[in-house]
């Protein structure tokens, strides 16, 4: 029957020595209570070579590293009958100190360190304790053992204080620093960091129904070139468009990042934005959706278009600034996490200053714009959504 990995538990005591049988027969059979896969036992004051019996059907396997004259210090590795570990090779301290232990477990490199730290000198004993640890190490590490160290002398000693120097201390926390990084040159180890987390991850676009309608010929535009650019040819007079139909039309087209549909959307919404008046105001709640999408897009020209028609979006009509301050949950995250995002430095600072190109100098902009026209409740709701904005009125 093939073995079936279980989780490994392991534990790691001092037990202030081991001679006496009883203490040993209480050992086991707190082992076998706690399911303990591992053992790492330290102070067992045996001596090389007279080593009393300390194993049973629970725990058939155990490593030893004694003292060779006396009986102090001592370590030891037990290993569960029910862990079938392959042992592949062993280090030992020639004072009893550590024991290092390496093998498989279901096809799957460990090594097993069991230290035990002298009360002196602790910094020199593991730095060197470490670099050797380096050197066998292959595979999972699984470190335990009694450094004899409080690294915060005034939650980890009993008394509140340490008899060890802040110098002394802060050698040995850099000590333990290094000989935990030099995991990274272990053979046959891979040391990667935590995934990006994906916040500036661009988003792959939807396909939007503005141009479904546009490529339809379901809207009253046609491109115009001049000698100023291009521009919206409309077909109607804009004041005379179903608001209601047309403009979440638009502001869907936000997304968009390709000609013509690009420009036809961005011109559409500021044009309509400009001779709307009155008619924007009931409009808003069936605009906040499309411009919520545009800016989960992430990209940085779409976001930098819809911050632009948000500001003009604010100054459009009476009282469409007000409006807004219910919707910041759904459309201010996003400006929070690009609000640091300036790219206006080097030789690209009069570019982008030229262009408004500059995502956290728009998003300042617009934070502003909704703080002037947003009403008495639109600083503490902008507040909540961007913590690190500060007023413009206060300031």
């Amino acid at each position: 029957m093939a073995y079936q990995p279980a989780p490994l538990s392991v534990l790691t005591l001092n037990c202030r020595g081991l001679n006496i049988p009883e203490r040993r027969t209480h050992l086991l059979r707190e082992l076998r209570k706690r399911h303990t896969s591992v053992a790492m036992l330290q102070e067992t004051h045996f001596r090389s070579g007279a080593s009393p019996t300390l194993q049973n059907k629970s725990y058939p396997t155990n490593h030893f590293c004694n003292h060779p004259t006396v009986r102090k210090a001592g370590v030891a590795i037990l290993l569960s009958a029910e862990l079938e570990f392959q042992v592949m090779d062993t280090v030992t301290d020639t004072q009893g100190r550590y024991l290092f232990l390496k093998g498989a477990i279901a096809g799957k490199l460990y090594t097993f360190a069991n230290i035990y730290v002298p009360n002196k000198r602790q910094a020199m004993f593991l730095k060197s304790t470490l670099a050797n640890l380096n050197d066998f190490s292959e595979g999972i590490l699984v470190l335990g053992g009694d450094f004899n160290v409080p690294l915060d002398p005034i939650l980890d000693p009993s008394t509140g204080h340490s008899s060890i120097s802040q110098l002394h201390l802060r050698a040995i926390r850099r000590t333990l620093g290094e000989g935990f990084t030099l995991k990274a040159m272990m053979k046959n180890s891979t040391v990667r960091g935590p995934p990006a987390a994906g916040a500036f991850k661009e988003r792959p676009a939807k396909p939007t129904a503005f141009r479904k309608f546009y490529e339809r010929g379901d809207f009253p535009i046609a491109l115009e070139h001049d000698t100023k650019g291009n521009k919206i040819a409309w077909k109607v007079e804009i004041e005379k468009l179903d608001y209601h139909h047309y403009l979440p039309l638009f502001f869907d087209g936000l997304c968009e990042m390709t000609h013509p549909y690009e420009f036809f959307a961005r011109q559409g919404v500021h044009d309509m934005l400009e001779h709307g008046g009155p008619k924007i105001l009931p409009v808003i709640p069936q605009l906040i959706i499309p411009i919520k999408n545009a800016l989960n897009i992430r990209n940085r020209q779409v976001i930098c278009t819809t911050l632009k028609v948000l500001q003009h979006l604010v100054v459009s009509a009476d009282m469409v600034g007000e409006a807004l301050v219910p919707y910041y949950r759904q459309i201010l995250p996003i400006l929070n996490i690009f609000k640091n995002v300036n790219v206006n430095s080097g030789d690209g600072i009069d570019y982008s200053q030229q262009k408004r190109e500059n995502i956290g100098d728009l998003i300042q902009e617009t934070l502003e714009a909704f703080e002037r026209h947003g009403g008495e409740d639109a600083f503490i709701n902008i507040k909540y959504m961007v913590p690190t904005y500060e007023s413009c009125f206060l300031n």
